[in-house]
């Protein structure tokens, strides 16, 4: 569900992180940035679960650790 904000943003980082992405529009920058985010929090998860086990892990396992989030 799309969301409306208005927000002041350092001008020079939000040019640099749309430089290094060749993104050229500043709400898909914000949504990469975002779904970054998210994606290196679970990857996180992820490594603190699984500690220094055998990785022993299955497709189901792991849908399942990504649909709790």
């Amino acid at each position: 569900m799309p969301v409306r904000t208005t927000e002041e943003l350092d001008e020079n980082l939000l040019q640099d992180a749309m430089a290094a992405t060749d993104v050229k529009k500043k709400r898909q920058i914000l949504e990469l940035a975002l779904r970054e985010i998210v994606r290196q929090r679970r990857l996180e998860r992820l490594r603190q679960r699984l500690g220094k086990t055998p990785l022993t892990i299955t497709l189901e396992d792991l849908q399942q650790m990504r649909a709790e989030g």
